[in-house]
């Protein structure tokens, strides 16, 4: 006679075979995803500080092509080559004119003689991160011997900078920053600034120089910008003509 508590017995058992195989992996799985929580609770925040691929130019690629481009001029230019002596230089007319075409005349163009430079050559390039003019400069008088260039480029909004998290930024307008040239042999630095619609770019063998280049160039810009301001005040009428 079969007893009758037997099947009972079985399903007991089956049940507890059935908890007990699903226990472990289960137990396992609630483990991991709370040690994966507190990974993410206690890494996350560095992970997201780590530096990013920038979304554009940087400054070091645009100083490099800058460099690049003038070293084969610079070296047509150099005292020691007899053909540097055969080639003319522009004159301020001729620089302004050329560099005005190019800029649409978008830009406020400084003295060169006043600096102790000569420009080479003015042409329309493309570089990292934009089109615009490039300019190769030459020193006379005290500065005889120097070179430097000179690139002026439409901003796209492609050029990068990183604040000191390693975060990307877009170059912010009006601050200079210095770039040194390690790819050349003659070496030099190359400073780079956003002003208004344009970014600047100026190569010299010494960062004094370049700095010069650099403040004569916004000087410049701020001599222009006086100088519309107060002529759209001459155009409003005086409080006589007012009355």
């Amino acid at each position: 006679m079969e007893d009758p508590e037997l099947p009972n017995e079985v399903e007991r058992s089956a049940q507890s075979s059935v908890r007990r195989d699903t226990s472990g992996p289960a137990i396992a799985a609630t483990v991991a995803l709370v040690l994966f929580s507190v990974f993410i609770g206690v890494f996350g925040p560095r992970l997201g500080n780590r530096p990013q691929s920038p979304a554009g130019v940087t400054l070091v690629e645009l100083a490099e092509a800058v460099v690049s481009r003038s070293q084969a001029e610079f070296s047509e230019l150099r005292p020691e080559r007899s053909e540097g002596s055969m080639r003319d230089e522009l004159s301020e007319d001729e620089f302004e004119q050329r560099l005005d075409r190019i800029t649409d005349a978008a830009v406020a163009l400084p003295s060169l003689d006043a600096l102790g430079l000569e420009a080479m050559s003015v042409r329309r390039v493309r570089l990292p991160g934009g089109a615009g003019g490039f300019a190769v400069l030459r020193g006379r008088g005290e500065r005889t011997g120097a070179l430097a260039a000179l690139a002026v480029i439409e901003d796209e909004d492609r050029f990068t900078v990183f604040d000191r998290y390693g975060r990307p930024l877009a170059l912010p307008s009006g601050e200079i920053f210095s770039i040194q040239d390690h790819s050349s042999a003659d070496g030099g630095t190359t400073e780079v600034y956003r002003d208004g619609a344009h970014v600047f770019a100026v190569h010299a063998p010494t960062q004094e120089l370049a700095r010069e280049i650099v403040a004569a160039w916004q000087e410049a810009a701020a001599q222009r910008e006086r100088s519309i301001r107060q002529d759209r005040q001459d155009l409003l009428p005086s409080p006589e003509q007012s009355r």
